[in-house]
C-alpha cells in the first residue's frame, strides 16, 4: 500500500498480472479478478505464455474492454464473454511428432474436441497419510458438480461450462501420505570483522531419482542480486530426485550500524512445480465422457505440484 493505493499483482506461467485499486476495496477481490483474467487467457488462447500475449494482444484487450468498465467488473464468465469477443485467437501449436500421424491428420479434419483434467496440488504446509486412504479435512465442489454417487462410489459427475474450471478444493491440514518434493537446511554464520553474513543453503530433493528424467548440471544454476526488492534469487532449472545441491552467499552489511540478527533475516521461500506427482496421494482413477454430439473428444490427465506458499525460517 502507497498513499492510500493498493498494489497488487499474481504470477502465472512466469507472467506478472498487475492492478492498482484504491485503499477502500478489497484487494482480495483484485486478488480474484487477476487469477480469473489468467484463466480467461487460457480459456480463449489454449495456453498462456508471453508469445501467447504477443500475438494475441488486440483479443485479450478486447476481453479486459468487457469485463472492466469505468474500473466495474461486469462479468468473468467465459459464457457470456463469448457472446461480445469479436477476435479470433492465434493458436500456438507446439510441435510433436504425433502431429505427423494419421490419426492426428484425421481427428483435424473432423473438427474433434478436447477434455482434460489436471490434478493440480498446490503446496502449502506439511500435511501424514493412512493407509492407502486419503484422510481430507475439508473441500469444496464448483456448482456444476453433482454429488450423487459421491459419499458411495467417489464418483464425480460434471456437466462443466465452457472454459476452466475448477471441479474440487480441498485441504488437509494432518501429515502428507508422501514426504515433501523438497527440504531446504539453511545456516547463517556471522563475521564481525568483516562486516559479512554467510548464508549456506542446503536443497535435497526427496523424490524418487525416476520423478525427474534430467540431472541439473552446475553451470546451469544462476544467482540474481536485487536491489530494488532487496532479495537475492537461486535459479535451479532442474534436479534429479534423491540428489541435493548447495550453494553459499556471503552479504555484506556494512552499512548497517550492526550486524543483523538472525532472527532479523527474511525466510526463504521456494517456488516450484513437479509434474506426474501429488503430494496429497489423491489420484484419479478413470475418466469417462457422454457427449451427444458425433465428435471426437480427445482425453487427459495430467498431475502437477506446485508450491503456494512455502517459507523456511534462517534462524
Amino acid at each position: 500500500e502507497h498513499e492510500g493505493c493498493h498494489f497488487i499483482h499474481t504470477r502465472h506461467q512466469g507472467l506478472y498480472f498487475v492492478i492498482n485499486v484504491g485503499s477502500s476495496d478489497s484487494p482480495f477481490l483484485y486478488i480474484d479478478l487477476l487469477n480469473r483474467l489468467a484463466s480467461l487467457i487460457r480459456d480463449y488462447c489454449g495456453d498462456l505464455s508471453e508469445s501467447v500475449v504477443r500475438l494475441n494482444f488486440a483479443l485479450i484487450y478486447e476481453l479486459l474492454d468487457e469485463v472492466l468498465d469505468y474500473g466495474y467488473i461486469q462479468t468473468t464468465s467465459t459464457d457470456m464473454l463469448k457472446n461480445f469477443i469479436q477476435c479470433d485467437p492465434v493458436v500456438i501449436k507446439p510441435f510433436n511428432l504425433l502431429d505427423l500421424s494419421i490419426w492426428s491428420r484425421d481427428s483435424t479434419k473432423q473438427g474433434g474436441s478436447e477434455f482434460s483434467f489436471q490434478s493440480a496440488c498446490p503446496l502449502l504446509t506439511t500435511s501424514t497419510g493412512y493407509g492407502s486412504a486419503v484422510r481430507v479435512d475439508s473441500c469444496q465442489f464448483h456448482e456444476s458438480v453433482k454429488l450423487d454417487e459421491f459419499e458411495v462410489s467417489r464418483i464425480l459427475k460434471v456437466l462443466p461450462p465452457q472454459g476452466e474450471l475448477t471441479v474440487m478444493q480441498y485441504q488437509i491440514s494432518d501429515s502428507l501420505s508422501t514426504s515433501l518434493p523438497f527440504h531446504l537446511f539453511p545456516s547463517v554464520e556471522r563475521d564481525p570483522r568483516s562486516s559479512r553474513l554467510q548464508i549456506f543453503l542446503k536443497l535435497r530433493c526427496d523424490l524418487s531419482p525416476k520423478s525427474v528424467s534430467q540431472e541439473l548440471s552446475s553451470p546451469d544454476q544462476s544467482a540474481e542480486l536485487s536491489l530494488s526488492t532487496q532479495s537475492l534469487t537461486w535459479n535451479v532449472p532442474r534436479i534429479r530426485g534423491g540428489s541435493q545441491l548447495s550453494a553459499l552467499f556471503k552479504v555484506d552489511v556494512s552499512g548497517c550500524v550492526s550486524l543483523p540478527s538472525v532472527l532479523d533475516l527474511p525466510p526463504v521461500n521456494l517456488s516450484f512445480q513437479v509434474p506426474s506427482h501429488t503430494s496429497s496421494g489423491l489420484q484419479i482413477r478413470f475418466l469417462r465422457l457422454r457427449n451427444e454430439r458425433p465428435t471426437a473428444i480427445h482425453t487427459w490427465v495430467r498431475y502437477l505440484t506446485q508450491s503456494d506458499s512455502y517459507s523456511v525460517r534462517l534462524g
